[in-house]
């Protein structure tokens, strides 16, 4: 992916000049300073930042024009205006939380992520499968994980939760007996839940700056060993319990956009 990093300033800048007061998904106030002193330093420097930059450049013959780069610009407005917003977290054995975002909108995706707390990264995707592809990786996720599938109620899933973390794996395998699971399929589960990787996918419409519908989901575990857990229905607390991977993950967010896209 061909991307572009940003300061802090220069990304407040550009959604500035989009009238752009909010990112979804983005805490990050300093992007859109209430101080009107402060909000005056942070565009000036922002301005400057990417004339230095090369991303604002004079217009020759022009004096005082100048042009900002065409395809930051609609990178950007995708990020402000977006139909569709994608979260993913992720954190392995013993690193920190990983968070990418991805916009959907105008037939494009466009990857953000937090390179720290005064840079961001920006890329436009050529395709949405290679955004699929950055999410399996990011997450550490295999093509094929099994079918197994099982519905619990929350109570009983904190409590397998608790178990495991407890080391009381008798407790937690008596309590998934009445499930129609094999052996190996409740090892799996129990050792993705006892396992300090986690992961995360959120995926909501947007429609005019407000969100208006969603699905989330939690992945215990990666590679091998990962299994993810559902809402069932919007009025139910019962969670759906299936091995995670690629091709579940990919149908997850698939059939979230088939459904608000009609």
């Amino acid at each position: 992916m061909n991307g572009v990093e940003l300061t802090r300033f220069e990304f407040a800048y550009l959604l500035a000049t989009l009238n752009c007061n909010e990112v979804i998904g983005l805490d990050d106030p300093s992007l859109f300073p209430q101080n009107a002193s402060v909000r005056g330093k942070t565009f000036k420097k922002g301005r400057q930042e990417l004339e230095t930059h090369g991303w604002i450049i004079p217009i020759p013959d022009q004096p005082d024009e100048f042009e900002l780069d065409a395809m930051l610009l609609e990178t950007v407005s995708i990020i402000a205006s977006p139909d569709f917003m994608i979260a993913t977290t992720h954190t392995a054995e013993k690193d920190q939380t990983r968070l990418v975002f991805h916009y959907l909108g105008e037939g494009s995706t466009v990857e953000l992520a937090v390179q720290d707390e005064k840079n961001y990264r920006l890329g436009l995707l050529p395709e949405q499968g290679e955004m699929f592809g950055r999410i399996y990786a990011l997450m550490q996720l295999r093509s094929d994980n099994g079918k197994a599938e099982l519905r619990v109620d929350q109570t009983t899933f904190e409590k397998i939760v608790q178990y495991v973390h407890k080391g009381k794996y008798p407790d937690a395998e008596e309590l998934l007996a009445s499930f129609p699971l094999k052996e190996a399929e409740v090892k799996s589960l129990l050792s993705a839940i006892e396992s300090n990787s986690r992961g995360g996918l959120v995926v909501v419409r947007v429609d005019s700056g407000e969100i208006t519908d969603g699905r989330r989901l939690s992945i215990y575990g990666s590679g091998d060993v990962a299994w993810m857990a559902i809402q069932v229905e919007s009025d139910t607390t019962d969670f759906g319990l299936r091995p995670c991977s690629e091709a579940s993950i990919g149908k997850f967010v698939a059939d979230f956009l088939k459904e608000q896209s009609k």
